[in-house]
This record gives C-alpha cells, structure tokens and sequence, in this order.
C-alpha cells in the first residue's frame, strides 16, 4: 500500500485537472504539437527553447521519483542491526558491498554491511552502529 499511495495521489490529483479544467488533456495536446513543431521547424506557441527546457525538467522530475521509489524499495530490504543474524540470532560474517549497497548507504546516511550467516545461509543488508 506505501508503494500505491503517491500513484493513486498523482493519479487523482490529475483526474481532478482534467474533470474540471481539462488541463491534462490540453497539456498532452500542447506537448504533442510541441514536439512536432520541433520536428517540422514550424511556429509554436512557446518557444523552442522554453519547450525544451520545460520537457527537459518534466524528464528530470520523473527520474528523481523513479530513483527515490528504487531507493525507499532498497531501504525497506535492509533486515539486520549489527553483526547477527536476524533468523537465528547467531553471528554472521561481512561480505563485500556491491556499488548499489554503498550509494544506498550514502542516500541513507547509514552504515550499511551485507552479511551472511553460515548456520541458515540467510545473506542481507545491515546497519551497523
């Protein structure tokens, strides 16, 4: 449910733009006549410049949601505090991190380890303290 929440939010958020404003509509029909001003060299009603800095904006607005969503989904796998394991109790020993562990580390401001317990093989990221 954490995951649908902003989706359903946009989504309705947009449903609302549209039911009383029809402003989706206009917007995907503006951006569609953007593009193909563009293509064509024909008159818009923006200029190209302001049309390719807003499009460039709107991408790089999606691309942070996207990475923000891949990290609160990384961060809610972290499943350990400290050196044991968190199905047996037991002490696990530290592997190498991968690239993505260690930005995720940093995105979090965390100091995270991936371990590996040797009784019941569970291997999983770590919060040391």
């Amino acid at each position: 449910m954490r995951r649908t929440t902003p989706f359903l939010a946009v989504g309705l958020v947009v449903l609302g733009l549209e039911l009383s404003t029809k402003a989706a509509s206009l917007t995907a029909i503006r951006l569609s006549s953007g593009f193909q001003t563009l293509v064509e060299g024909l008159e818009s009603f923006v200029s190209p410049t302001r049309f390719v800095a807003g499009v460039s904006l709107l991408t790089m607005a999606l691309l942070v949601g996207g990475v923000q969503m891949m990290f609160e989904n990384a961060e809610a796998r972290v499943s350990a505090v400290g050196d044991t394991c968190p199905v047996r109790g037991r002490d696990t020993e530290r592997l190498k991190r991968k690239s993505v562990h260690r930005l995720l580390s940093k995105f979090m401001g965390r100091r995270l380890t991936r371990r590996r317990c040797m009784e019941c093989k569970w291997t999983g990221l770590s919060v040391r303290y």
